[in-house]
């Protein structure tokens, strides 16, 4: 990248015309690599400006009102004196840089941030293991499609005995929810009555037997 006058180096869009951005920083390493040979190094610019491993406790602390600091901005050059080659951005006094750095929201902790648990599931599978283990308690079970959808809401004396009698419409309805209810007409009605003013329809049901009379 030496120019035709010694110790001068010249790349980027001076020496391309119009590029992009990174070809002018390569050029760049290349005349900086050459001109630290040229003062006696081995033309090595490498700088790690972290050590490898580099780690943040992730235990920061809590910064009141660290959503309210507003970026700091840099030292501009006034508009009627850019007519010229000159910097327009002319960095940070002492004071603002140290500011701006305390605003370090340790951005490389963001990788390993998990997602948050999430509560239990309300919906359990159809299957003869997990109605074996539901309550004979009176109460009101709603069946779901695949999609978590309600597809019947029915009370009865008999939750597990309710359950095991729509077994053989688990094809259909694969998940269902339980309560206890001792009055659980009522209940089952409340249970109706809510799904009808969200969705403007009864429950579909879940197929031709006794319970779709209800639908």
């Amino acid at each position: 990248m030496l120019t035709s006058r010694p110790k001068v180096y010249a790349g980027g869009d001076a020496v391309l015309g119009p590029s992009t951005l990174i070809e002018s920083i390569a050029q760049g390493r290349v005349a900086a690599g050459a001109m630290d040979r040229l003062l006696g190094g081995d033309g090595d610019i490498e700088e790690k400006l972290l050590p490898d491993g580099w780690e943040t406790d992730p235990k920061i602390g809590r910064h009141e009102g660290f959503n309210k600091i507003r970026k700091f901005h840099p030292i501009m050059l006034a508009p009627e004196k850019r007519a010229n080659w000159d910097e327009v951005e002319l960095g940070f006094d002492d004071a603002t840089a140290r500011a701006e750095a305390a605003r370090c929201f340790k951005c490389n902790l963001a990788p390993t941030i998990v997602n948050a648990p999430l509560p239990p599931e309300s919906w359990l599978a159809l299957d003869a293991a997990t109605v074996a283990g539901v309550t004979t308690e009176s109460g009101v079970y709603q069946l779901l499609d695949g999609d978590k959808k309600v597809l019947a809401i029915k009370g009865v004396e008999n939750l597990r005995e309710g359950l095991e009698a729509m077994l053989d419409k688990a094809e259909i309805a694969p998940y269902f929810t339980a309560e206890e209810a001792p009055f659980f007409s009522q209940r089952e009605n409340q249970l109706v009555q809510a799904y009808m003013q969200q969705h403007g329809s009864m429950p579909p049901g879940v197929g031709a037997d006794e319970m779709d009379d209800l639908f």
